[in-house]
């Protein structure tokens, strides 16, 4: 099986992203790093805390 996001190392790309309430509105997070194609064809982070890329966006209302 190919990965489109196929990296040199063998890895993956994996994106996350995640709102939350913060003190005072939202907080939009993004993440990138590593990841590995699991049996369903879905890539799984393998980044841990470690993203190679992290943006957090505070949105209020």
């Amino acid at each position: 099986m190919e990965t489109i996001h196929a990296r040199s190392y063998g890895k993956s790309l994996s994106r996350t992203m995640q709102l939350t309430c913060g003190n005072n509105g939202f907080l939009l997070i993004a993440d990138n790093g590593p990841g590995k194609t699991d049996s369903l064809g879905l890539i799984v982070p393998k980044f841990g805390n470690k993203p190679e890329n992290h943006v957090v966006v505070s949105m209020s209302f």
